[in-house]
């Protein structure tokens, strides 16, 4: 069966999708077609980019579409945080260093060989995962900043400084942002089996060498996870307190007091 077949048929998924939707009244027409033709467009496009790019030697090609998925990644987590100036910014740089980080332990520990066509996939993988764990720290962030701003006041109040208060808030964010990759880990293997093992085995892999790869993974994706909440841990107290440790009216540029 040609290659581009395989799509198609999997049309047939979506049309059981907007059977539901249409049978309960939910209204999601015009999303699934969005969301349907967009996945279809983006993936093929990327086919053929990773195409192109395998070609080539030179391993300044990497570049393109790492920054291309870092770039996308920090704008659709910029959504969890609206009113944050420069908050893009900060994202980026958090999904740069769980990148950098990722590929600075496999390919410095020779885990994987320098090859595009595998640092550009598990590339994929790191910053896809660390963008969601950076829109739910910062949706994490704003929902305490909210539902604790008396007890936020108190502590200052009390002469607290501003670090703990902002501690206070924050630490339950970075929670947050690391527990879907603890929860995946405990059922992995279990409830679900994950797409790369999944793909290496349907491709014709061995199935202890998939779970060896998939392990890789989950413990990567747990880390970058750990690191990018750690980075805009660091990065983002200057959005609710001032210089002299007073809580901010609201959300505003660091940059300002």
């Amino acid at each position: 069966m040609s290659y581009f077949w395989i799509p198609l048929l999997g049309l047939s998924f979506m049309a059981l999708v907007w059977a539901i939707s249409r049978g309960f009244r939910l209204d999601l027409d015009r999303e699934l077609l969005v969301g349907t033709v967009r996945a279809m467009v983006q993936l093929l496009l990327m086919g053929f980019l990773l195409t192109w790019i395998f070609r080539w030697s030179s391993p300044w090609w990497l570049a393109v579409p790492i920054l291309g998925m870092l770039a996308v990644a920090a704008a659709n987590a910029r959504q969890k945080a609206p009113g944050l100036p420069g908050v893009f910014w900060r994202i980026l740089a958090a999904l740069a260093l769980s990148e950098g980080v990722a590929m600075l332990l496999l390919l410095g520990l020779r885990i994987i060989p320098p090859e595009a066509k595998t640092i550009i996939p598990l590339s994929g993988m790191v910053i896809g995962n660390a963008m969601v764990a950076a829109g739910l720290f910062y949706h994490r962030l704003l929902q305490a900043r909210k539902e604790r701003e008396d007890h936020l006041l108190t502590l200052l109040t009390l002469g607290l400084p501003g670090s703990y208060a902002y501690r206070f808030l924050a630490l339950d964010a970075l929670k947050g942002a690391m527990i879907p990759t603890v929860d995946a880990l405990k059922t992995v293997g279990l409830v679900q089996l994950p797409g790369m093992m999944t793909g290496m085995i349907l491709a014709g892999a061995s199935p202890l060498e998939a779970v060896n790869y998939q392990i890789l993974i989950m413990y990567a994706i747990a880390g970058t996870a750990a690191v990018t909440g750690m980075a805009l841990y660091w990065l983002s107290p200057g959005y609710f307190l001032t210089a002299h440790h007073q809580l901010k009216e609201e959300a505003q540029d660091p940059g300002r007091s």
